[in-house]
């Protein structure tokens, strides 16, 4: 199958979804701009809370969730899953590419910046909040959350690994297989090397420096005033 008969093959899909997802979540106004286009490979585990639209034009298709391609994966099988309880807050164009995973609990809130790419097999699990900033990329099979999930009690009965939030800064480019654990905060402009763990303790490290290519466990700079583009 060529890539142009491809794409318009998994447009077609993508309509019965988009509809019901557009129609869902969004004011009628809104919904029928049709500007979430949902790919049918999407799993629709669970569609409550809500999405709010944080910008001025809407236009048709400008959040695409479940396509993509990295060519190291089968994008006409690969499942991404939507868990959804909470609130997505999306501040505009972006990409959930395929494969991604989100999971938002009830008291969760995800906010994803302007022109964010998540390019396949990424997971994100929100249970407090967790702040993606504008023009950040994220490569394929992070894992980004704010949550241990399960709780760890102490000898007196106190919980010791409370939910944190997660902030990831504008300009930020996240290598593949990096895992970003509650508390961290990546400052603007930072560049994680493949398979970097970033936890609430590295923020002593980082601290607020900008433009820095980050890498290691434990996590040091390897750069200082860097930047990055799409070729």
């Amino acid at each position: 199958m060529n890539t142009a008969i491809r794409k318009l093959y998994l447009f077609i899909r993508a309509i019965p979804k988009t509809i019901y997802f557009n129609f869902k979540y969004l004011p009628l106004k809104k919904a029928l701009k049709l500007p979430i286009l949902v790919s049918h490979r999407v799993w629709l585990m669970n569609c409550k809370g809500k999405i709010t639209l944080n910008c001025e034009h809407i236009q048709t298709a400008m959040i695409k969730l479940g396509f993509g391609e990295v060519g190291i994966f089968d994008q006409m099988r690969e499942r991404a899953v939507w868990n959804v309880k909470g609130e997505i807050i999306f501040s505009g164009s972006g990409i959930l590419g395929h494969g991604c995973k989100i999971s938002v609990e009830e008291d969760g809130t995800l906010i994803l910046g302007r022109e964010f790419n998540i390019t396949a097999e990424s997971a994100i699990i929100c249970r407090k909040r967790i702040v993606i900033g504008d023009n950040v990329m994220i490569s394929w099979e992070n894992q980004i959350m704010d949550s241990d999930l399960h709780p760890i009690i102490d000898s007196d009965g106190n919980r010791i690994n409370e939910d944190e939030e997660v902030q990831i800064g504008h300009n930020c480019w996240l290598g593949s297989r990096c895992t970003i654990l509650k508390g961290a905060k990546i400052p603007d402009g930072g560049i994680l090397g493949a398979g970097t763990i970033v936890t609430k303790s590295s923020n002593k490290t980082m601290k607020e420096e900008n433009h820095v290519l980050w890498a290691g466990n434990p996590i040091k700079p390897i750069k200082l005033n860097v930047t990055w583009k799409v070729k």
